[in-house]
């Protein structure tokens, strides 16, 4: 590891990028409209809209979080790539008596918040010294009436969002967990009662100005967390909401749907920018690092996992879509006959290093193929690069407990 220099994702990166790539730019709703002034739309918008216009200020700050000031030294793993370094276990601890559906970093990366089909959501920190320490030992934040499916961390207001089979959204005061612990607010769909109102998939920023909720009811939900209240809905999906991501300035919204596509939204103008069909099979999982969501990864419940890169692109037609790997009971056989679970998690670091983690009871690591730009970039230096289509063989696969 080695300490980075410049935020990812953020050099060169102008204002509405995405409106620009997918030819929406001359028709973005200003922002500049009167505090108070209501939504107005030119009749293409996807939804109901409801609430005022709320100003917001857009970040510059180009500080690196804690929680990214370190990056992968692609240079020696480069240099080790014949004897690629192995992963060691390190600790565990027993946190629920049902399944774990999602979990967490948070807190510089010092506690691990999960989510359990026992009902609970629970809160660890390994590294904390002293028994006296929050987490030390395993602490459950916040209980849920059914399963608890997914949540969402609020980096700068410190606060954790659950979303559950019982159709409530929780948000959570990580400083207040205790057994008894009420949530700060509780979110309702409303349709509370029926079937189709349970959580499967939540986002927040990372100021916490709005949470999305997806579900089987094939709509987005956009809520106010501060006041509780529902301030819209983006609809053109499907089938289920299986995955959300939100941009670090609350503009974009990324959706992945048991409808084989994803959907990138403008939460300014509550419109539909982009549709991606590259898979073919239900989107279980998205992950990306990128602020603006220029980069993204996509796993489906055929095991295919799937890179999108249009950074620094004119057209969205000029961006680049990957099959990165395929995660299946059989990693060795990358592309053979062996079954797939699906991929349930994907996390990504520095375009290097992907970890998937499927229903088959194990984790892998692959290799990522460098960005766009930067093949780009050795293209024009040396006068050719290599364009993996795929990566290699999985370096590890991490047998879970």
């Amino acid at each position: 590891m080695k300490r980075r220099t410049h935020r990812y994702g953020l050099t060169g990166r102008s204002l509405r990028r995405w409106e620009v790539m997918t030819n929406w730019a001359d028709d973005v709703i200003e922002e500049e409209a009167d505090e108070g002034e209501e939504i107005r739309s030119d009749g293409d918008v996807l939804g109901e809209v409801t609430g005022k216009v709320r100003k917001k200020s857009i970040t510059t700050d180009n500080t690196i979080p804690y929680e990214e000031q370190w990056e992968t030294d692609v240079e020696a793993y480069e240099a080790r790539k014949s004897n690629p370094p192995s992963t060691q276990f390190r600790q565990c601890a027993q946190m629920h008596t049902d399944w774990v559906n999602d979990m967490l970093l948070c807190n510089h990366n010092q506690t691990l918040v999960t989510a359990s089909s026992d009902g609970t959501v629970k809160a660890w920190s390994p590294h904390t010294h002293g028994h006296s320490a929050s987490f030390h030992e395993p602490t459950t934040v916040g209980m849920h009436a059914d399963y608890v499916r997914c949540l969402a961390h609020c980096r700068e207001q410190q606060w954790v969002a659950s979303g559950s089979f019982d159709r409530t959204i929780k948000l959570w005061d990580l400083s207040l967990a205790s057994p008894r612990n009420e949530p700060l607010i509780t979110l309702n769909p409303p349709e509370s009662s029926g079937p189709k109102s349970s959580i499967y998939a939540l986002a927040t920023d990372p100021y916490g100005s709005v949470v999305a909720s997806g579900s089987p009811e094939r709509v987005i939900r956009m809520w106010d967390p501060r006041s509780g209240r529902r301030v819209g809905k983006l609809v053109g999906h499907t089938d289920n909401i299986r995955a959300i991501l939100i941009s670090e300035d609350a503009k974009y919204l990324l959706t992945g749907s048991a409808d084989a596509s994803i959907k990138l939204w403008s939460l300014s103008s509550q419109r539909c920018l982009h549709t991606f069909t590259h898979h073919t099979d239900s989107v279980w999982s998205l992950f990306s690092s990128h602020p603006a969501l220029e980069i993204f990864y996509s796993g489906d419940r055929s095991g295919l996992v799937c890179k999108v890169d249009v950074e620094s692109c004119a057209d969205v037609s000029e961006g680049e879509c990957i099959v990165v790997c395929q995660d299946t009971e059989d990693n060795g056989e990358r592309y053979g006959s062996a079954g797939s679970e699906g991929i349930n998690k994907i996390v990504a670091m520095d375009d290097n290093l992907l970890w998937t983690a499927s229903g088959s009871s194990s984790i892998s690591r692959w290799r990522v193929p460098p960005r766009r730009a930067v093949r780009a970039a050795a293209l024009s230096a040396e006068g050719a690069v290599d364009s993996p289509l795929f990566s290699p063989p999985p370096w590890t696969t991490m047998p879970r407990e």
